[in-house]
């Protein structure tokens, strides 16, 4: 897999900086004149080299998956993580990093235990189908656990990850994906957390299709939407979207927690 230097719709960094402006002035964080710069909270070159760097590291994890070894990809959203239009925050992000953290560090029981993925938000628009718009802040990781029998991986990431739905905002709270998929592995690769792209269709719209079934797509935020999350994402930067376990950030690289070595290969992010 070869990382290129633009967003998941293809936009440059050059044009993804000069949407990401338009947000800023909308803020209040920069002037309305053209060669403004941006705060690094909001600089798409940062973006870029956070996402590179998450695609160096699922590499680590793609060539276990090559040699046989379960990767799992999990995907967990409480109903403590949603809420309605006006009260995103911060604190959200940081609850589902640290949430996530907390339950992984419990598979060390069983073997050294490897995570990578992000907290991603979204905008649940349920309108057209009689419901109400909100907020869902959930995560996407990629797990590994050394030591455990194929058989019992799954059986204890569910455990681990235990947690309840709502039956309404949120009807499946924990999904496991073994082995996880091309799109999966790409979803990491591709920095999952969109939210800091700011300018994406990360507005989730349910409606009844032709067949009659209710079904979802993708569209993009509106104004108000958009504004709200920039202001999460300037508060944040993008390194608080990162969720690790049994590895940790240190000198721009993804290092083995407590060793003094890299993960695997040097994981520098090269030059943006």
């Amino acid at each position: 897999m070869s990382f290129k230097r633009m967003d998941y719709r293809g936009d440059s960094i050059a044009e993804r900086n000069d949407k990401a402006k338009k947000v800023a002035r909308q803020l209040g964080l920069i002037s309305g004149q053209a060669e403004a710069e941006l705060p690094p909270t909001l600089c798409q070159k940062v973006v870029a080299r956070e996402r590179e760097l998450a695609q160096q590291v699922m590499q680590r994890f793609y060539s276990w998956l090559e040699k046989g070894h379960r990767v799992h990809f999990v995907t967990v959203c409480r109903p403590e993580w949603t809420c309605a239009a006006g009260e995103l925050s911060a604190d959200h992000v940081r609850q589902v990093r640290a949430w996530m953290s907390r339950r992984a560090r419990n598979l060390s029981r069983f073997g050294q235990q490897r995570m990578l993925g992000f907290v991603d938000i979204a905008w649940n628009d349920r309108s057209a189908v009689g419901g109400t718009g909100h907020w869902d802040v959930h995560a996407h990781v990629l797990v590994y656990v050394t030591g455990l029998g194929r058989r019992d991986q799954k059986a204890h990431l569910k455990k681990a990850f235990d947690c309840q739905g709502d039956g309404d905002r949120v009807k499946r709270p924990l999904v496991i994906k073994t082995p996880p998929t091309d799109i999966d592995l790409l979803n990491v690769s591709e920095y999952n957390s969109r939210a800091l792209l700011l300018d994406h269709f990360q507005r989730r719209r349910s409606y009844v299709g032709k067949s009659g079934r209710r079904e979802t797509r993708d569209v993009p935020l509106k104004k108000a939407e958009l504004i709200e999350l920039a202001k999460v994402v300037n508060e944040l930067g993008p390194q608080p979207f990162w969720i690790l376990s049994g590895l940790r950030r240190k000198h721009g690289r993804i290092m083995k927690h407590n060793s003094q070595v890299g993960f695997g290969s040097r994981l520098v992010p090269p030059k943006v």
